[in-house]
């Protein structure tokens, strides 16, 4: 008789193995994670300003990642987003945010900031 689990053990495997490499960001624990969420949280209300939960929802879903606007009032209140969510951030609210939440002190961060004070001195944000 065939093994019908044995099957789709196998085929699990091909699928995970066959999966595209995404960029892995290193686990935060503890107060990082803390930092961290409070960090993604300064980003996501400097560069979308009012209505800030609501605007990300709607950048989120037209970006093919949706998201709803509880989880989005949590990431405005300090929690930090999955990674997909956080790389997303990076493509539309401009590079940089993956350095600000994962390497705060690194040059990159710095210019993402320095960009992100910039663009609300001229404009405010979006």
């Amino acid at each position: 008789m065939f093994d019908l689990g044995e099957l789709d053990r196998a085929s699990h495997k091909d699928a995970k193995d066959s999966a595209p490499i995404t960029h892995r960001l290193r686990v935060l624990k503890g107060d990082e994670r803390v930092s961290a969420g409070s960090t993604w949280a300064k980003v996501l209300r400097t560069t979308k300003g009012r209505d800030a939960a609501k605007r990300i929802v709607s950048d989120f879903e037209a970006a093919g990642q949706p998201v709803s606007l509880r989880t989005v009032q949590g990431w405005l209140n300090g929690r930090l987003a999955d990674e997909p969510y956080i790389l997303l951030a990076d493509q539309l609210y401009g590079p940089g945010i993956v350095a600000e939440i994962y390497e705060p002190d690194s040059e990159a961060a710095a210019a993402s900031r320095k960009l992100r004070l910039t663009r609300l001195v001229d404009g405010g944000a979006q």
